[in-house]
């Protein structure tokens, strides 16, 4: 689909077919999508996303949670993955990542999982927040799904405040469901990012939404540009990729769902067998795998992880052929068999045997 789109055109800077054709496709999966427009960075459809809650509720601020992640934007890089001597002194402010960066004064900080949290930052900031902005499940801290009835607490909240709800699934998206998370959860946000897999690895990310917000996007009220944006090769790779994910009413889906949970509980149960504790958290295809034996709630569960041995982990896996995000992520995708699984828990278990013989884990993580 790619080489076929190469040998037609590169860019337009104007509509053309696959844009709607993809549209169509992403409305017909996507709960909230009544309206679709296209970027080509998670972080650019987060950032039209904010700038559209803004316009529409005429309020400066958003809320985000701590150790979600939104994009690379000063405006939302923002108490991401603060240490602990970071968040002592920041004393409840919102923590600036990176040196010489300031916190944005837009932003409002609540803890995930954390109703009291949420309600608090509501009475005394609501009458400024435009949106409430999540991962639906935390996967770039920990994997930490919703507690039970957390995303309907933020739908209620949100509808009862004149607040936008937003859900950024660049990671969720055409992961846990052909409809994403909202499907998965059942809970269905205003407006919704989606980027990574809905190109099939091509650079292009889409902002949908229900139509009473997204037309200021359509009618110009509200600015949404950019040159590439809607490229014609990314989206004839979001195009195949769609259809392929679809084949059978998206039927890929619970074995997609069946293989990550095998190779979670299948690498949780090595590591633990060698007297580490360690914990594998997530949902089906996406999962995190943590040495400090707890099972997080919110980000500051995570400040106990043992990330040193959790480097010399991956360091070990390496050398059975098995490269893992250092952070901890796991990612099964529609390409992985079930041979792939085992080939895969099969080295995890030569790993830690090899590494448990040659040189004892340290006795002070050890369960």
């Amino acid at each position: 689909a790619i080489a076929r789109q190469a040998r037609k055109a590169l860019t337009f800077g104007a509509q053309h077919e696959l844009e709607f054709r993809v549209a169509e496709k992403l409305q017909a999966f996507i709960p909230c999508a009544d309206l679709v427009c296209f970027a080509s960075s998670g972080t650019e459809a987060v950032q039209s996303a904010l700038r559209l809650a803004r316009a529409v509720t005429g309020k400066p601020k958003y809320l985000k949670f701590e150790g979600h992640y939104h994009g690379w934007d000063d405006t939302v890089l923002v108490s991401y993955h603060p240490t602990v001597e970071e968040i002592r002194a920041a004393a409840g402010a919102p923590i600036p990542v990176g040196l010489g960066q300031r916190a944005h004064d837009s932003v409002v900080v609540a803890a995930w999982n954390d109703t009291g949290s949420v309600r608090k930052a509501l009475d005394t900031h609501g009458h400024e927040i435009s949106a409430i902005i999540c991962e639906p499940l935390l996967c770039n801290s920990g994997c930490i799904p919703p507690e039970e009835g957390f995303l309907e607490f933020l739908r209620e909240v949100t509808s009862a405040s004149n607040i936008l709800l937003i859900f950024d699934e660049v990671i969720t998206g055409f992961r846990l469901a052909l409809g994403g998370a909202q499907e998965y959860y059942g809970v269905t946000p205003d407006l919704a990012t989606y980027a990574k897999a809905v190109g099939g690895g091509l650079p292009v990310s889409a902002l949908v939404g229900r139509k009473a917000f997204m037309d200021w996007i359509a009618d110009g009220r509200v600015l949404h540009a950019g040159t590439l944006n809607g490229s014609p090769i990314s989206l004839a790779g979001a195009d195949a990729t769609l259809d392929l994910l679809s084949r059978d009413g998206g039927a890929g889906y619970p074995q997609m769902s069946r293989r990550g949970e095998t190779l979670r509980q299948g690498v949780e149960r090595a590591l633990i067998e060698a007297g580490l504790p360690a914990i594998a958290l997530g949902v089906g295809p996406v999962f995190h795998v943590a040495f400090n034996g707890q099972r997080a709630r919110n980000y500051r569960d995570l400040l106990t992880v043992d990330t040193a041995l959790y480097a010399d982990f991956c360091l070990a896996l390496l050398d059975e052929g098995v490269l893992v995000l250092p952070d901890g992520r796991w990612y099964v995708s529609a390409a992985h068999t079930d041979e792939d699984i085992e080939w895969t828990l099969a080295a995890v278990r030569r790993t830690v045997e090899r590494r448990t013989r040659s040189s004892p884990w340290p006795e002070a993580v050890k369960a």
